[in-house]
């Protein structure tokens, strides 16, 4: 999984190929903390050549998160070629990961 921070977010390069799926979250927020195992088997069984999965943490990237409109935690962010395709608030189950995924690559 990529770690995303102000600097490498940036250059533009981690969300410009491919699908990239990125879960903007924080230590003390109570969903992210459940939300994280979800995410974490989804990549797992979901990263491919194509589809890369990402990780940044809102309070130590505030940059990104301005940038990408961020206004709650957690917040799962879907890139098809560096286009935004899908912004959601809150904690999904992998069901709806797949949903997002799937519409994405549409």
């Amino acid at each position: 999984m990529i770690q995303i921070n102000d600097d490498n977010w940036n250059n533009g390069e981690i969300v410009s190929k491919g699908i990239t799926v990125v879960k903007v979250s924080a230590t003390w927020c109570g969903p992210c903390k459940s939300y994280k195992p979800i995410f974490e088997e989804f990549a797992e069984n979901h990263e491919t050549e194509n589809v890369h999965f990402a990780e940044a943490d809102a309070d130590e990237n505030s940059e990104l998160t301005a940038k990408a409109g961020v206004r709650g935690i957690p917040c799962t962010l879907i890139y098809n070629n560096g286009e935004l395709k899908s912004k959601t608030t809150g904690m999904i189950d992998a069901n709806k990961l797949s949903e997002l995924l799937e519409a994405a690559n549409n």
